[in-house]
C-alpha cells in the first residue's frame, strides 16, 4: 500500500498539465526498476526477456514506489530512495515497472511525456 500525500502543489501542478486524465494510484502489483549504470539487475532478470542486445545488457536498481500517478500507459513514479526525483515509466508485460527517465521536478517529468 503507498500511503504518501500528494501535496497542494503537486495536486495543482497535476491538475493544470494533466487535467483530469490521470489516477492517482495507492497499490501496485509489480516491482519498479529505475535504469541505471550501476545496477545490479540485467533486464531480463526484471522483465520479459528479451534476446536484443541494446535492452537485455541494460542494468536496473529496485526501488520503493512513495507516489504513483498514472497517465493513460505512462506512470510518474517518486521513490523513497530518491524522494528529491520524479520517474516517468511504464508497465512491462510481466508487470513491472521500468523507470527510464527522471527529472528534478514534476513539471520536467510530465514535460518528458
Amino acid at each position: 500500500m503507498i500511503e504518501y500525500e500528494l501535496s497542494n502543489e503537486e495536486k495543482n501542478i497535476l491538475n493544470k498539465m494533466l487535467g483530469d486524465d490521470y489516477i492517482l494510484i495507492n497499490h501496485i502489483q509489480g516491482k519498479c526498476y529505475s535504469l541505471t549504470e550501476k545496477g545490479i539487475y540485467d533486464y531480463n532478470s526484471c522483465f520479459t526477456p528479451t534476446t536484443n542486445s541494446f535492452f537485455s545488457n541494460q542494468k536496473y536498481e529496485l526501488v520503493t514506489p512513495i507516489i504513483v500517478v498514472q497517465f493513460y500507459s505512462y506512470y510518474i513514479i517518486k521513490v523513497k530512495e530518491y524522494s528529491e526525483l520524479w520517474f516517468r515509466g511504464t508497465q512491462n508485460s510481466n508487470g513491472n515497472y521500468e523507470l527510464d527517465c527522471c527529472g528534478d521536478s514534476l513539471e520536467e517529468i510530465i514535460g518528458s511525456l
